[in-house]
């Protein structure tokens, strides 16, 4: 279940005061448990970033296909945090996105990758595309970061990246 349909879940209502709240949400894995309050970074049509404070991971959900400038605002706001809470961990939570263009690609190799990389990133965990085409796309970039030091790993799961990355 992704952040937010656990947000719109009425279930979890009321559940938000056992929770700091520091422009903080409550992430429930089932409709029953409270397991992590996560910093909203930012929210909007096209993709929402998160902050998993007690993991230390940065995380970002695609909601549809996403290029340009709101792309490189998205992964350098997850830059921003990831230096700032000297964190070490992403989850890409991709499965609304697809493939990513060639001026974004020249983009993310010559100047975000560089940035992240020394910052401290060391682990990803890559939530596929549900389209094919990106779902090769994004197997690509697994291999070119994880041959440049990234410890990444693909899953289908949302749940399961997590579980992965907080074992890193």
């Amino acid at each position: 279940m992704s952040f937010r349909e656990h947000r719109r879940d009425s279930s979890c209502l009321g559940r938000t005061s056992l929770a700091v709240a520091v422009h903080s949400r409550v992430h429930f894995t089932d409709k029953s448990r409270l397991t992590v309050a996560v910093q909203v970074i930012s929210d909007n049509d096209t993709a929402t970033l998160l902050y998993h404070p007690e993991s230390g991971i940065v995380h970002h959900e695609c909601h549809k296909f996403i290029f340009g400038e709101p792309l490189r605002a998205l992964l350098m706001s997850g830059c921003d945090v990831l230096t700032k809470n000297h964190a070490t961990k992403w989850l890409s939570d991709d499965r609304g996105n697809s493939a990513i263009g060639k001026e974004d690609t020249e983009w993310a190799q010559t100047v975000w990758f560089p940035t992240v990389k020394a910052a401290g990133w060391k682990h990803w965990a890559v939530v596929l595309p549900a389209k094919v085409v990106g779902q090769l796309n994004m197997k690509q970039w697994v291999g070119l970061y994880s041959s440049l030091g990234i410890n990444a790993q693909v899953f289908s799961d949302p749940d399961e990246a997590m579980k992965w990355l907080i074992a890193q």
